[in-house]
């Protein structure tokens, strides 16, 4: 996967322009990782964990087998582990590893989908790794990835803090019912024996039965657990696409949930929401109904602090991947946007000051593909983002892409 350095010399990074109070961000180091990076976390001793699928070649809905790989912070590859149910049959089960966490002894916790090639539908699993690569624990929906009930499942995020785990799962629809998804959190142990399971619902008087799904999830220092996503505002048959608006949930230590409440953001059908969790405040970013992003901070019982909007014009039409905040208080937000120089798709990266100033932007381009940013961590004041390229006309995808980035 690795490209001749005569290729590297060609790739080119755009910086965005920016206000001159802004300080400008930079890529020091890209590293090409499997086929496609869809999360990434950082650890003890600076280890840098990204997570996606390979081999590179494979398209998104074709074979693949989910993927952890960790990183220096020098873009050094340390070791890299790759997943599926049955390896001797590879074109039986396609795996996709979407979330990783990582404890503060160094485990690494990784969550993704099953999905078998003659079955609607699958099921989700969840794998703690050493901080050397060695398997410790494993569970999941195994009847699901056979097609069995409790039907399909899927999977948004993990969290990990002191004693506790929690997942971010969702029961989803099949079979001319693909719209409907009904989403709760799983708590495990760090051994990852289930504990609890609660729902992801809105607050009355919201239908219980319409849809939700919580996108992130977070642990706070004393155990309560929070969940961002998405709930409907309208009712679905399962063939419509509802409408829904942003729902934020706490949940006690041991399952019990607190409250759930609505900070008023109108999003479209299930969009990407993320979480990022500080002493004392909420990040947020979430896809607007419309178009564009929306970046907000909240107080930690959901109230509104500030919010910005940004990428909804026809040039822009960005979307989120995903939001940090790192050690000086700043906030970190990557997702997608349009190049409308080739008709292509880069990675923007914005940090914004703890009262949500623009203080630095950056769009990462690389010619004759496409390239989507999924996520970023933080370590110190440094970001690290993740993204995947792919060639447009036929969806295969080329590389899983992390790139440091920093002031």
């Amino acid at each position: 996967m690795k490209r001749l350095l005569a290729f590297f010399s060609v790739f080119g990074l755009v910086i965005a322009l920016a206000p001159a109070v802004n300080a400008a961000l930079e890529t020091t180091w890209r590293t090409d990782i499997v086929a496609a990076s869809n999360d990434v976390a950082t650890g003890p001793g600076g280890a840098v964990y990204a997570v996606g699928r390979g081999p590179a070649g494979t398209v998104s809905w074709d074979r693949g087998r989910a993927t952890v790989t960790r990183l220096t912070t020098a873009g050094d590859v340390v070791w890299s582990r790759a997943w599926q149910p049955h390896p001797e049959r590879p074109r039986a089960f396609r795996t996709n590893a979407v979330a990783v966490a990582v404890g503060d002894n160094g485990v690494v916790y990784v969550v993704g989908t099953v999905q078998r090639f003659n079955c609607e539908g699958g099921g989700w699993f969840i794998r703690a790794y050493s901080p050397n690569g060695r398997l410790l624990h494993a569970a999941g929906t195994q009847r699901a990835w056979y097609c069995r009930p409790p039907g399909p499942q899927t999977v948004r995020d993990v969290a990990v803090r002191g004693d506790l785990v929690v997942v971010a799962t969702a029961a989803t629809g099949c079979c001319g019912e693909l719209a409907r998804v009904d989403g709760y959190l799983r708590g495990f142990t760090t051994g990852l024996r289930s504990l609890w399971r609660t729902n992801f619902e809105p607050p009355a008087p919201a239908n219980a039965a319409w849809y939700d799904a919580a996108d992130s999830v977070a642990i706070a220092r004393d155990g309560s657990v929070y969940a961002a996503g998405w709930a409907a505002i309208e009712r679905s048959n399962g063939e419509t696409t509802p409408a829904g608006a942003l729902l934020i949930q706490k949940v006690r230590h041991g399952g019990t949930t607190l409250w759930a409440r609505r900070p008023g953001v109108p999003m479209g059908y299930d969009p990407a929401v993320s979480l990022a969790l500080g002493s004392d405040r909420m990040i947020v970013g979430a896809q607007l109904r419309g178009g564009g992003t929306w970046l907000g901070q909240l107080t930690l019982t959901a109230d509104p602090v500030w919010h910005r909007v940004w990428g909804a014009a026809a040039e822009i039409r960005a979307r989120i991947g995903g939001v940090a905040l790192d050690a000086t208080g700043r906030i970190w937000m990557v997702g997608t946007r349009r190049d409308l120089t080739d008709n292509g798709i880069n990675v923007f990266v914005r940090r914004h000051g703890p009262a949500g100033v623009l203080v630095g932007s950056l769009t990462i381009d690389q010619p004759a593909r496409w390239v989507r940013g999924n996520a970023v961590a933080t370590l110190g004041d440094a970001a690290f983002a993740v993204g995947t390229t792919y060639v447009p006309a036929t969806g295969v995808l080329i590389s899983g892409e992390v790139w440091r980035v920093q002031v």
